[in-house]
């Protein structure tokens, strides 16, 4: 069953073997051809790295607000220990 199937073939081009074949006939196979890029990956990559520089900003802030709160506090209290 499996003696019928070509694992040397290469990858079929966007127009299939045989548009490619005549176009190598006529002249240069490669002019005009499309060419097929996943960008998506890229693009989640890129999506994840600025939601984290977003969340990683929000925390620093919000931490940084408690600390000044707390400074606030502890500085109107008597019985407040110190850093």
């Amino acid at each position: 069953m499996l003696d019928g199937l070509d694992f040397r073939a290469g990858p079929v081009p966007l127009e299939g073997v045989y548009a490619f074949e005549q176009a190598q006939v006529l002249g240069n196979p490669w002019a005009g051809r499309a060419v097929a890029v996943n960008i998506l990956p890229l693009l989640q990559a890129a999506h994840r790295a600025m939601s984290n520089a977003r969340r990683g900003r929000t925390e620093r802030a919000a931490q940084e607000e408690v600390q000044r709160a707390l400074i606030e506090f502890c500085g109107s209290q008597a019985n407040c220990p110190s850093r």
